[in-house]
């Protein structure tokens, strides 16, 4: 019986940890994404910025040559 109680209580102690690793698990993921998310967002922001000081030189140097 005293064993019995013993392997319940051992296997509740990891059912607890497994879920608890779960939920972080979960989390972890979330923030992964998040960050992603924002750096594709960086990346696109970065590249709008370039192709719009790109169009600017380029109607500069065509206006100076008129």
């Amino acid at each position: 019986m005293c064993c019995y109680i013993q392997v319940q209580r051992e296997l509740e102690s990891c059912r607890s940890e497994t879920e608890l690793l779960q939920k972080q698990l979960t989390s972890e993921r979330l923030l992964l994404v998040s960050s992603r998310e924002k750096e594709l967002q960086r990346q696109l922001t970065s590249q709008e910025r370039q192709t719009e000081i790109q169009i600017l030189k380029d109607k500069l140097s065509m206006a100076d040559s008129k």
